[in-house]
């Protein structure tokens, strides 16, 4: 019996192993891989821009 169980878990593929995860956290936006690169530099340069405004503030 215990043969049979390990050999039925060797045949699953990663996909089947993993359905359950894959996918639990999605954004809704199909094209996050091709548009990480902009997203990140427009959040560096909001970033960017906050700091710069935050210094020049008197106190």
């Amino acid at each position: 019996m215990q043969a049979n169980f390990e050999k039925e878990e060797r045949e699953q593929d990663a996909l089947s192993v993993g359905a359950e995860f894959f996918g639990k956290f999605a954004s809704g936006e199909g094209d996050l891989s091709s548009t990480y690169k902009a997203r990140l530099k427009q959040k560096l340069r909001e970033k960017k821009c906050d700091q710069a405004t935050s210094r020049n503030r008197p106190d």
